[in-house]
């Protein structure tokens, strides 16, 4: 496996998309309504509106989405020069850690994945250290558009803020532009809301600043067993990525900073949501980075392990959507 996304860019796509139907058809099979997630946001409440309960179109649309996001994702680690060849591996990644909760249907930590993949385009610099202005602002304008489909992503700020630091991002001015930028969709947002008469939506929309707090738990075996598996695998990734980026270029150890903010980030709100089941988007675009990286990290020892790692989670991912 690990060889097809080294060298064959065309059966890269071909496994994509074939975990990705295979995926679909097991969540589609037996029938019913899209899930419902209520109160998560004034946009997720206007994408039910345009999507309804058919359970068909949320599968669909949630995998397009998912494999899309993938593919932004592995444009950003190879343009940023982290990825050491051009290869569909996160993508891969990206969709398996995606599956890791159940299902793809259209939920609003999808879309708050969106515009996150938006914002890490927008702010990590391609080349050079420098953040511009536009970039600043652009990215902080993606994060406050993903809180209106799931409100607790507020809490991205952190992460997103340390990583400004982490490219030195120390002038008032520069803060200023990030803190207009996060500040100007709300304004938009909340201007056609008092046009429309639909302020009264607020209330609803930030309970569940609130009401997210709390572990959720599955005592079933297979639950358990999950937990234990992803909260492994992700403190594996953790210091895995600490060592790997701990001697580094400076650019890479800049990038790398920001994925290992991202880490510790999901490793909190893997217990986070109450408003959601678990969701393997919470954790998709970071363990997806990690993983990817780690799958081609330059060892010359035991790189059969890795191709095990590779099916395992494979056959995890799918595991988790049928069972």
């Amino acid at each position: 496996m690990i060889k097809i996304f080294r060298y064959y860019g065309v059966l890269q796509l071909i496994t994509i998309l074939a975990i990705a139907v295979i995926a679909s058809v097991v969540q589609i099979i037996p029938g019913g309504e899209a899930a419902n997630v209520e109160g998560a946001g004034p946009m997720w409440e206007l994408i039910k509106l345009l999507t309804g309960k058919s359970l068909y179109v949320s599968v669909i649309a949630g995998t397009v989405l998912t494999v899309g996001e993938g593919y932004m994702l592995a444009r950003i680690l190879y343009n940023r020069g982290l990825s050491p060849i051009n290869t569909l591996m996160p993508m891969l990644m990206f969709l398996i850690w995606s599956l890791m909760g159940g299902n793809t249907q259209l939920s609003p930590l999808m879309f708050v994945n969106l515009f996150t993949l938006l914002a890490l385009m927008s702010f990590m610099p391609r080349s050079g250290l420098v953040l511009n202005s536009n970039g600043i602002f652009n990215s902080m304008a993606y994060v406050a558009i993903g809180t209106m489909f799931y409100l607790p992503a507020v809490f991205l700020i952190i992460p997103i803020s340390i990583a400004f630091l982490n490219y030195k991002l120390y002038s008032v001015r520069e803060w200023a532009i990030a803190l207009f930028g996060f500040l100007a969709p709300y304004v938009v947002m909340i201007t056609a809301m008092f046009l429309f008469d639909k302020t009264y939506l607020l209330i609803p929309w930030s309970e569940t600043l609130v009401s997210g707090f709390g572990v959720r738990v599955d005592n079933s075996a297979w639950g358990i067993t999950c937990g234990v598996i992803e909260v492994i695998a992700m403190l594996y990734m953790l210091f895995w990525t600490i060592g790997k980026f701990q001697h580094g270029l400076q650019t890479e150890r800049r990038h790398g900073t920001a994925i290992l903010v991202l880490l510790l980030w999901s490793l909190v709100a893997m217990f986070y949501s109450r408003l959601l089941p678990f969701d393997g988007a919470t954790v998709a675009i970071s363990m997806s980075m990690a993983t990817s990286l780690f799958l081609f990290s330059e060892v010359r020892r035991h790189q059969w392990t890795r191709e095990v790692v590779v099916w395992l989670f494979i056959a995890f991912a799918l595991g988790v959507v049928i069972l």
